[in-house]
């Protein structure tokens, strides 16, 4: 009996032993992964945005999101502007018709007047012709009598003409001035809206180069959340 005693302590200290052998073998449990989030797709294989890149990323897509806004409004104000531009060269359109019938009455009253002045040059050759001969018979009283009424005549169509030259070429002058005046206005407008449209155009274009900039260097990139969340903490 005293030896068994023994024998069943060296039996527990093997088991002891045993035990903290298999403790040791047993691999230590995993860490849980960090959740990703992406700004986009996230399809590229590259490595995951860093806090900074991260940061870096949501200023560049603020900036791009609001000059987008930016572009849409001033899009949609040259479009309006373009459609009142429009409208204007139609009403120009229809003012140059009504100047160019103006002128083209001017050009009839000319041609008119150009008639006139050679009735009124036949008549003072005539009325000249006659007091040069110095006739006193009945068929000169005649001549005398029609000289008289064609004078008349002319007198009155002489003002007749004069009077609507005054009242034509004044309407037309005015028509003109202000055709002229509106047109070269509406050119400076158009001119200016062409710059300006050029221009939107060119921004459109660094804004569609750099969203697409930003679509690789962060939509396509994966990144933690919780730096996301240290972000959106300020951190």
């Amino acid at each position: 009996m005293q030896f068994s005693r023994p024998r069943l302590q060296l039996s527990m200290m093997a088991l002891c032993l045993a035990a903290g052998s298999a403790l040791a073998q047993t691999p230590a449990a995993k860490a849980p992964e960090a959740r990703t989030n992406s700004l986009g797709s996230g399809s590229s294989n590259t490595k995951l945005l860093t806090r900074d890149e991260l940061r870096a990323c949501f200023a560049q897509q603020t900036s791009i999101n609001s000059r987008q806004a930016e572009l849409v409004s001033q899009r949609t104000a040259m479009d309006a502007e373009k459609l009142a531009i429009g409208l204007e060269q139609d009403s120009v359109r229809v003012e140059r018709d009504a100047v160019q019938s103006a002128r083209a009455s001017a050009d009839n009253l000319a041609t008119r007047m150009k008639a006139f002045s050679a009735r009124a040059a036949t008549w003072t050759q005539r009325a000249k012709d006659f007091a040069d001969g110095k006739r006193s018979d009945p068929a000169a009283d005649r001549e005398r009598a029609e000289l008289d009424a064609e004078r008349k005549v002319l007198q009155a169509d002489r003002e007749a003409l004069e009077g609507e030259r005054s009242s034509l070429m004044a309407t037309v002058n005015e028509a003109v001035a202000k055709f002229n005046a509106r047109a070269t206005a509406l050119d400076q407008k158009t001119n200016d809206w062409n710059d300006r449209n050029a221009k939107l155009a060119d921004r459109s274009r660094t804004l569609a180069d750099d969203r697409q900039g930003w679509a690789g260097d962060c939509a396509d990139r994966r990144y933690r959340e919780d730096d996301e969340a240290a972000i959106r903490r300020g951190q």
